[in-house]
């Protein structure tokens, strides 16, 4: 692409599109590259179309190639877990970086991500 040697984003691969999760009948949505103030909007559109995919079924991000992260993309992220607690949908973080991880403990968030992570809380 023309003019990426100025926009180190550019070397992300693009988007994903929701997609079915393996023999589990989770929507799995992929996120690669940057989840910053930038590139919210493009991911948000992304998570409208991952919850509007079938009656009631899990929606999970796998994050394992994410990042990096900003205090936008964990907004989106608790935006999306709240938003799916009010369906009664199950919500899952696969492979969340350890950037996201460390967001989410100095904005004071990760005791509201850790049952997304597939933690329980202590």
């Amino acid at each position: 692409m023309e003019g990426c040697d100025r926009f180190p984003f550019c070397r992300f691969p693009p988007m994903s599109e929701p997609s079915e999760g393996p023999n589990d009948g989770a929507t799995t949505l992929v996120f690669h590259g940057p989840v910053t103030r930038s590139e919210v909007a493009k991911w948000h559109g992304l998570l409208v179309s991952a919850f509007a995919k079938g009656p009631v079924r899990p929606v999970r991000l796998d994050l394992t190639a994410s990042g990096p992260w900003d205090l936008a993309g964990l907004q989106l992220l608790l935006a999306a877990m709240i938003s799916a607690r009010k369906v009664g949908r199950e919500f899952i973080l696969q492979g969340p970086p350890s950037v996201l991880r460390e967001l989410a403990e100095r904005a004071g968030a990760s005791a509201l991500l850790a049952p997304a992570w597939g933690e329980t809380q202590a």
